[in-house]
């Protein structure tokens, strides 16, 4: 592979954009103000933790989806993989792909493969998402404490769900690189100098950017 110079090879944008919602969902867990001392501040910050912690989980999805798309088209040629790639799901592409190019066997044993499945069905339940009927007693008042469950219920482990999702780029850059070690170079995270044809526009990714955000 002498050239891989390509379009739209977006992956390590969104993983910037996604280190950046990861900082600030960082610092936010540090955030223990309690309800009974400041009702606003405490629920500003659950809603700020969902707000990030969304941005993590999707863009960390998409790095990793960007990721594997680039690297099956530019092995396999964009017409191959078009035509007989592209349809598959993107765990399903981390399988394919690397045994069709390298033959080598992405382990379904590994942290990597479940973390990967995991981020996914995350993913894709969020951004499916479907609303809940509110339940209600059969006096016509609202269940406080049947809403609360499901209300907790979908939140549940948010703090363990959204790091697990970032670790999840990192887990599956270390696997590639032991899969497919010449192609190291064009991993995730393994610089901290981002290629000059991904660097973010917005000032906040900017931000990113200049404070060398890594997480290792």
């Amino acid at each position: 592979m002498d050239d891989y110079s390509r379009l739209n090879a977006f992956w390590s944008t969104y993983y910037y954009m996604a280190s950046y919602a990861m900082e600030r969902f960082q610092k936010l867990c540090k955030n223990t103000v309690s309800f009974e001392k400041d009702p606003d501040e405490y629920f500003d910050t659950k809603e700020l933790k969902f707000y990030y912690g969304t941005q993590v989980i999707i863009f960390a999805a998409m790095s990793l989806e960007a990721l594997i798309n680039d690297f099956g088209a530019s092995e396999l040629g964009d017409s191959y993989f078009r035509n007989h790639v592209d349809k598959l799901d993107t765990v399903s592409k981390y399988l394919v792909i690397i045994k069709m190019v390298h033959q080598k066997e992405f382990p379904k044993e590994s942290q990597a493969y479940e973390l990967l499945k995991n981020l996914f069905r995350i993913r894709n339940k969020m951004v499916h998402s479907k609303s809940k009927a509110i339940p209600y007693k059969e006096n016509g008042d609202i269940d406080i404490e049947m809403y609360q469950k499901k209300i907790e219920g979908s939140l549940s482990n948010w703090e363990e769900t959204v790091t697990k999702s970032f670790e999840t780029i990192n887990e599956c850059s270390k696997m590639l690189s032991s899969l497919i070690p010449e192609e190291l170079i064009f991993l995730l995270f393994k610089s901290v100098v981002a290629p000059t044809n991904t660097i973010p526009i917005l000032p906040h990714f900017n931000e990113c950017l200049e404070k060398r955000i890594l997480f290792e």
